[in-house]
């Protein structure tokens, strides 16, 4: 399923050490504006049929406009994913109530590891109790807990089993995330991953070229592939990711970038959607 992925805000409270920030630098111009957002994900519906988008970062709930991107994308019939660390989700009924799926970056279970990934002070048993939080204030929405496994640091069998019980635990589908990186020392394949996984009892049952299904059970695990890693250009592309300053740019497929303000701003649907399929090849 295709979608467009919006980085509303480049800038984030944690400082993860292997944060790619979707690819963009942090002193990127913020020029749109929240119908500038409606617009484009209308132009994604109405001509590609794409009925779905997720907001990205940086740290989307930094952005101040956060809550009225959110609202003019939902009253246009469009499912909304919000990636996020849920450190300022103290509020999730009036933060979330326009989303239908978030996807939580965890990719720990250990507070100290937690701590030498993100780089800031912030508890992981804060995350864990608002996590525990948004599932019993709003039990139909969506949650996906995102684990970028990282060799040596939080790849063990005994790591992954922890991950997957909290998710199983509240109802959440854990998804296992290989690191884009070209130091062979931290990265773990992706098809690693899931031969790890294959020990713990887990089938696979499902795949397609970005990502991998397996079942145990009655518990479900991703595995998906990073599209940041130059190793999957041959790939299909999957997604189009628009910055904060007009710049669509594609995930998978190699790197290939257009400039929309223009069309964005004037409101010009046909030229977006003409560099959109460029981008799509």
């Amino acid at each position: 399923m295709r979608e467009l992925r919006f980085v509303i805000t480049p800038f984030c409270n944690y400082k993860c050490f292997f944060c790619h920030s979707e690819s963009i630098a942090n002193r990127i111009t913020l020029y749109l504006n929240p119908s500038d957002y409606e617009f484009m994900a209308k132009v994604a519906k109405n001509q590609l049929g794409w009925n779905t988008c997720t907001l990205t970062g940086g740290e989307p709930l930094i952005s101040p406009i956060f809550r009225e991107v959110c609202e003019k994308i939902k009253n246009s019939g469009i499912d909304i994913t919000v990636v996020t660390n849920a450190s300022l989700l103290a509020r999730p009924t009036e933060m979330l109530k326009d989303i239908v799926q978030i996807n939580v970056s965890v990719h720990t279970m250990s507070p100290d590891v937690y701590g030498q990934i993100t780089q800031v002070n912030y508890p992981l048993e804060n995350v864990l109790s608002t996590i525990v939080n948004i599932r019993a204030k709003l039990p139909k929405l969506t949650i996906h807990l995102n684990y970028t496994v990282i060799k040596n640091l939080n790849d063990s069998g005994a790591d992954f089993e922890r991950f997957i019980k909290f998710a199983g635990k509240i109802k959440a589908k854990a998804k296992f995330i290989d690191l884009s990186t070209t130091d062979e020392t931290l990265r773990t394949e992706a098809l690693e991953i899931v031969r790890r996984l294959e020990g713990l009892g887990f089938e696979v049952r499902g795949a397609n070229p970005w990502q991998y299904y397996l079942l145990r059970n009655t518990e479900e695990v991703k595995v998906v592939k990073c599209p940041f890693n130059g190793k999957y250009e041959d790939l299909p592309v999957r997604d189009i990711f628009v910055e904060p300053n007009g710049i669509l740019y594609r995930s998978f497929g190699g790197y290939l970038a257009v400039d929309a303000l223009n069309e964005i701003k004037s409101r010009n649907a046909v030229g977006l959607l003409q560099k959109i399929n460029i981008l799509l090849g």
